[in-house]
């Protein structure tokens, strides 16, 4: 207890399945009807584990893609956490696919106190990303990363080396690329 916990809730929803990925998803077209109940869950276990929790360091909304649930689905899940544990730390979400952003859902996130938002794009390669089975582009991960900087959230990009077959030089691409935006 020293030195803390971090709480991690995961959502398991994508927009789709990328040809990479190894994490238990699904995309959310087949699973819909899930996430009510999973939310449910969610925020049943939230109040199962915060009487545990005595040192929080971090909170870490991840997935899946957990921008991908609508507000009505992320809302129960923010204020459970709002009214649970005490501001002042670390509070990440995923938001993960630049094809979920709105700025509805950073609004949201800022209302409850949300800190940081990670963008994934993995690559700033359009070619790459189709081959992989993304349905956004470069140009919307800049606009989801900006949006995301617009309100004021610390951001962080994930980028994955050895992509479909991407080279040494794609990937320094997209390094020189997530550098230049000053994650």
């Amino acid at each position: 207890n020293k030195g803390g916990q971090d709480l991690y809730v995961s959502i398991p929803f994508c927009p789709t399945k990328c040809d990479y990925c190894s994490f238990i998803t699904a995309p959310v077209a087949g699973t819909a009807q899930y996430i009510d109940d999973y939310i449910k869950c969610v925020v049943k276990e939230l109040y199962a584990v915060s009487p545990y929790v005595k040192n929080l360091r971090s909170i870490y909304i991840g997935g899946g893609t957990p921008f991908v649930l609508d507000n009505d689905s992320l809302e129960p899940i923010y204020s459970a956490i709002a009214e649970l544990f005490p501001r002042g730390c670390e509070y990440t979400v995923e938001a993960g696919r630049p094809d979920v952003f709105t700025d509805e859902k950073l609004a949201l996130a800022k209302r409850y106190g949300v800190t940081r938002v990670c963008v994934n794009p993995q690559t700033f390669n359009d070619r790459t990303l189709i081959a992989i089975g993304r349905k956004h582009t470069a140009e919307q991960t800049i606009k989801a990363y900006e949006a995301a900087k617009k309100f004021g959230f610390d951001v962080n990009l994930d980028l994955i080396a050895g992509l479909a077959d991407e080279t040494a030089e794609d990937f320094a691409y997209s390094l020189k690329k997530a550098i230049s935006l000053d994650p």
